[in-house]
């Protein structure tokens, strides 16, 4: 799957010709995405879906206002990237421990994303998902999140051929109880993952109701954040109904907040690289806060050189290690 800004994402190519849409629509029957095009070319001549062959009860198909945004926004980035984003950067990979160990001494951006939902979703599956590619079968799926946990993650590529990118992602617990646990990664986080289960339309309603609320009302002034819409290997075999009202009620949403949405599919492992890399170059196109976090970076090396001199390394001899044992 491509996954960069110079290449073109998937996600914006038409399933039936492979070329960037102008006019995507999504048909609800299958939940997928065409050119308006296309599609209504394809549907005058099959009753087919061209993406599961499942046989078409609806062949209805509404506009993707949201993914047409997302579109024209990749063009306009594509036109202009970034001095800062190389295109051999742009092929990073997200590993779970840095590549190279000539890099420790490098300044180190720390870019902090936050998975957010409600209990239940699948934040924590999610965060594994992102370590083995898609849930391993031979794991039991986890129960709700009591704690917070944190993993951590590398990239494989230097920024600017100079920092290393270390990714600390929170998932915080989605529980009411635990609001003021979760009201610290919001002032901390950098990139937010709003996760609502496809198959559960309350979720997208909290999200609307409560979590995007607090993350804008505690969290940074300028973080970047992605619509994820979970589980959609579930979602495929719900009713035609609830699948239509559930895809213009998440278009809505992100189109009002202007972020992208990414379905995702943990059990097939569906765009689950994809849905981290594009948050993670969406927060270095952002001018304010890559600055302040590579002035974080430059502190936090200055920092350390400073320690290193005022506290200098003890070499003790065998001959002294005797003095201080206890049989002495």
């Amino acid at each position: 799957m491509a996954s960069t800004i110079t290449s073109i994402p998937d996600e914006y190519l038409c399933p039936i010709t492979r070329e960037m849409m102008i006019n995507p629509v999504i048909l609800i029957e299958d939940g997928y995405s065409y050119e308006e095009s296309f599609i209504q070319s394809w549907l005058e001549n099959h009753n087919r879906s061209p993406m599961t062959n499942n046989e078409l009860n609806n062949r209805t198909y509404v506009p993707n206002r949201a993914l047409k945004s997302l579109i024209n926004d990749f063009i306009s980035q594509k036109q202009n990237l970034s001095h800062s984003l190389t295109e051999e950067f742009l092929s990073f990979k997200i590993c779970t421990k840095p590549i190279i160990s000539d890099w420790k001494n490098r300044p180190k951006i720390r870019i902090r994303l936050t998975l957010l939902g409600s209990s239940a979703i699948g934040k924590t599956v999610l965060a594994q998902c992102l370590k083995y590619g898609r849930w391993p079968q031979t794991m039991t799926l986890p129960t709700s999140t009591i704690g917070s946990d944190i993993l951590f993650y590398y990239l494989d590529k230097l920024f600017r051929n100079e920092y290393v990118v270390a990714i600390q992602l929170n998932d915080p617990p989605g529980q009411e109880q635990f609001e003021s646990v979760t009201n610290h990664f919001f002032r901390e986080c950098h990139g937010a993952l709003l996760l609502a289960d496809t198959t559960r339309l309350e979720t997208l309603d909290r999200l609307e109701k409560f979590w995007y609320p607090k993350l804008e009302k505690f969290g940074m002034d300028h973080f970047q954040s992605v619509l994820v819409c979970t589980k959609m290997d579930l979602f495929e075999k719900e009713d035609i109904k609830y699948r239509e009202l559930f895809l213009q009620r998440s278009q809505q949403f992100a189109f009002a907040h202007q972020m992208p949405i990414v379905n995702i599919s943990a059990y097939r492992g569906d765009n689950i690289e994809y849905l981290f890399k594009q948050l993670i170059i969406r927060i270095m196109e952002n001018d304010i806060l890559i600055n302040d976090l590579i002035n974080q970076a430059i502190y936090s090396q200055k920092l350390n050189i400073i320690q290193q001199k005022v506290i200098p390394d003890i070499h003790i001899s065998e001959k002294q290690k005797s003095k201080f044992t206890c049989c002495n």
